[in-house]
């Protein structure tokens, strides 16, 4: 795939994302109203902390590892790096959204001081593992050049959300916007491990080079450490200040925020 090609797909399915995204917002605070935005902004922001806090910035890393052990002919060794990845970052997922369905009354309680939420912190949790997922996929495909792929998971992601957006919420109310959330990105991760395998069998072979699971991951680690420190200032920051103002301002202020 030419670069032109890829920032074409890059552009095209950024806005397509932007624009249904928005439509789906739109549709969802008019369906809610301030009180019930506030409450779905504020549990979604739950997980907008974690996932980007277990990243490690390993998504990078698998597109520099990936990219150039393709581009040297070690097409098995790149299948292996982002192999490796993949499971490390499925397993802090999987990890910390058990952990936050175990403790989700005392999340609920003390960090969202909202006592009333705790099934939806459980049922948000999903998020944590599903975007860690998309992550190094998506790093992936953009070590491939497979910028379409990328493209098509963000407006699959937006699209199945604004189709769920409508009947759920009347159904559920604020419930059923956190599911409509957190069943748009399982469909996005769902179509993202395809993709994935789909480019893993077109790399072929077994043979990894002995590179071993806990090398790999060190390299990856290591290189991701220096882009994985200001992400977690500028971003996790942001998303957890606007968790702590749930202590001090009401669900109304929140959903108008």
């Amino acid at each position: 795939m030419s670069a032109s090609r890829g920032w074409l797909h890059l552009f095209v399915g950024g806005l397509a994302t932007m624009l249904i995204s928005a439509a789906s917002s739109i549709v969802i605070a008019r369906l809610l109203g301030p009180d019930g935005y506030g409450v779905y902004s504020l549990v979604l922001s739950l997980p907008a902390v974690f996932g980007p806090l277990l990243s490690l910035g390993i998504g990078h890393a698998v597109t520099y590892y990936a990219s150039s052990l393709v581009a040297s002919g070690r097409g098995s060794v790149a299948v292996l790096y982002v192999r490796n990845a993949l499971l490390l970052e499925a397993t802090l997922g999987l990890a910390a959204s058990l952990a936050v369905v175990v403790f989700a009354d005392a999340v609920a309680r003390y960090v969202l001081a909202r006592p009333d939420v705790s099934s939806l912190v459980s049922v948000a949790s999903v998020l944590i593992t599903t975007s860690l997922v998309i992550g190094v996929c998506d790093g992936f495909f953009l070590a491939m050049l497979r910028t379409d792929y990328g493209a098509l998971i963000k407006v699959s992601q937006a699209a199945s959300k604004l189709a769920l957006a409508v009947p759920l919420v009347l159904w559920i109310g604020v419930f059923g916007a956190v599911l409509e959330h957190v069943a748009s990105y399982v469909v996005a991760a769902a179509l993202a491990l395809a993709l994935l395998i789909k480019l893993f069998r077109a790399l072929g072979g077994d043979y990894a080079g002995g590179v071993g699971f806990v090398e790999s991951l060190r390299s990856m680690a290591l290189y991701s450490y220096p882009l994985y420190v200001p992400m977690l200032v500028s971003f996790v920051v942001d998303r957890a200040l606007f968790t702590y103002t749930a202590h001090f301002v009401s669900d109304y202020d929140l959903g108008n925020y």
